[in-house]
């Protein structure tokens, strides 16, 4: 099975993933019908916050092929309740729509409902996020912010129906890591190497070269 993110691929792996079983992309699918080929049996998409938001008012993926041909749609972050809708309300007055879970509209608007649709649990996210902590603990909590791509890998590694499939990564890369960009306002790219590099060495994944030798 592949995991495909959106770092440019150079190398045609078109026949290798349009003949694997299992295909997972995420979001724009850069790399869709390029040279990652065209299979796709899982989408993973952005519920909340702007890109939520825009996937559903824009419509854009009503009549996008990709979205419509997969099986199941997996939703970044969990499915808001009452109660995470009013502490974002509280928390967030003036930039609410930055904080809300769309999945829902999104659904709707593109024409979805027919998926299988796997919102993120909130105790996985979390699980996710002290393994993230615990590579470098200095980190202060609130910048934990996991990757989508590094969630999804972490939600293939930890479903009972991939267990004993090889898992490859195609189109990831991560940024070089240093003592002056730890806590920077991004993602945590580098304790996402850190942690896939430990998976790698555990044969728990493999990286496929994007670039030709």
């Amino acid at each position: 099975m592949l995991i495909i993110g959106n770092a440019p691929v150079q190398v045609d792996y078109s026949e290798f993933v349009d003949a694997s079983e299992h295909v997972i992309r995420m979001n724009e699918c850069p790399n869709y019908d390029a040279n990652t080929g065209t299979r796709t049996t899982v989408l993973g998409l952005i519920n909340i916050g702007v890109t939520g938001r825009d996937l559903y008012k824009k419509q854009s993926l009503r009549d996008w092929r990709v979205a419509q041909q997969v099986d199941e749609i997996w939703f970044r972050w969990w499915r808001f309740n009452a109660w995470d809708v009013l502490k974002t309300f509280v928390a967030h007055p003036r930039t609410r729509k930055q904080h809300l879970d769309y999945g829902d509209k999104l659904v709707r608007a593109n024409a979805l409902e027919g998926k299988h649709l796997v919102y993120a649990q909130r105790a996985f996210i979390n699980s996710v996020k002290k393994k993230l902590w615990e590579v470098d603990r200095g980190r202060p909590w609130k910048k934990v912010l996991p990757t989508s791509g590094f969630l999804i890998i972490e939600r293939v590694l930890a479903d009972p129906r991939f267990k004993d499939r090889e898992v490859n990564l195609l189109g990831f890369t991560w940024e070089a890591g240093s003592n002056k960009r730890s806590y920077r306002s991004g993602h945590t790219w580098d304790e996402e190497e850190t942690l896939v590099q430990r998976y790698v060495e555990q044969g728990r994944l493999k990286i496929l070269p994007c670039d030709a030798p």
